[in-house]
């Protein structure tokens, strides 16, 4: 692709979605990787003509796993006249050490994520800019699709079609959904783990699912704890090969909107408490408890705002 017409191509998108105001201050994700180069090229190119001012930063977030050669990046951001700070973490330990992930992308890329948003907050940011894979930007559309499903279905009872529908809907038209060993909409195949935990075994699967449906459904009336402790049983069986964490908190928030409790979102900076609370629940459930009331009161907050009664 030719310089101007990634220039042609980028401002548009920012035209389309009024992504940019006078006077924005924009943190760009930077690993290093040609997608998140190529962004940070073309949104510093384009502060010299585009007709509304804003100013950028550069930040790289170090996983902690080994050491990395920066200088390069370095120097193009000294080229392109955007400050770099890298932040230093132990997200790899964290993942790859304690908590021993087999499968380890998708909670890197949360960890990841919720690192540089405080760091964006910290240096005066009020706009993040990420580039994203093509199935990050198909997930999400997928994900508004299902909550849309959770609204239209909130009051009915929770079955294995729906949660398997769930699944079809956030993963269809994804590279998963062209694999022959990933069964999108089914259970899985393969055996996965969460957490240095064993899940269920596929052959299990469905058994278990039932048996967590019915001593769910057999509840007339469901409490807030009574949803955590489907959410962590969920998660623990971990049926689908992957999508289990965004299915299960989907289940979440459907199941909240249906016994009149305010649902919630568990956003990046909370991950950690929230995978510490799912580990810890047989010992300890007020972690994960308190960590989806903080979120809850955020949540109540925004509703207070516009006198929603709740």
């Amino acid at each position: 692709m030719k310089l101007q017409q990634l220039y042609s191509q980028v401002r548009r998108a920012l035209d389309d979605y009024n992504m940019i105001a006078d006077g924005d201050k924009i943190a760009i994700g930077i690993s290093g990787g040609k997608d998140s180069l190529t962004l940070l090229y073309a949104l510093a190119g384009l502060r010299k003509f585009y007709p509304k001012k804003y100013d950028l930063v550069a930040i790289s977030v170090d996983l902690g796993i080994a050491e990395i050669n920066m200088s390069d990046v370095q120097k193009l951001c000294e080229k392109l006249e955007v400050p770099l700070t890298l932040i230093s973490t132990q997200i790899g330990p964290i993942i790859f050490e304690e908590r021993k992930e087999s499968s380890p992308c998708s909670l890197c890329a949360k960890m990841r994520k919720g690192a540089l948003n405080e760091a964006a907050i910290h240096l005066g940011c009020n706009k993040v800019a990420y580039a994203h894979h093509m199935d990050d930007v198909i997930e999400t559309a997928n994900h508004f699709r299902c909550i849309d499903m959770i609204i239209d279905h909130a009051k009915a009872a929770l079955t294995e079609k729906f949660i398997k529908e769930l699944h079809l809907v956030l993963k269809n038209g994804t590279s998963d959904s062209r694999k022959d060993w990933f069964a999108v909409g089914d259970y899985k195949k393969l055996p996965n783990e969460v957490g240095g935990r064993d899940t269920a075994l596929p052959e299990e699967v469905a058994d278990k699912m039932k048996a967590l449906l019915t001593e769910y459904n057999a509840k007339e009336e469901k409490t807030f704890e009574d949803i955590l402790d489907f959410h962590v049983k969920f998660e623990r069986i971990h049926p689908f090969q992957d999508g289990n964490g965004r299915v299960g908190r989907l289940i979440m928030f459907k199941e909240c909107l249906k016994y009149n409790i305010v649902p919630f979102i568990i956003e990046d900076n909370l991950k950690m408490f929230y995978y510490r609370g799912l580990k810890e629940w047989d010992n300890e459930k007020g972690y994960l408890t308190d960590t989806c009331l903080t979120v809850q009161d955020k949540y109540k907050a925004y509703l207070d705002y516009f006198r929603i009664k709740y």
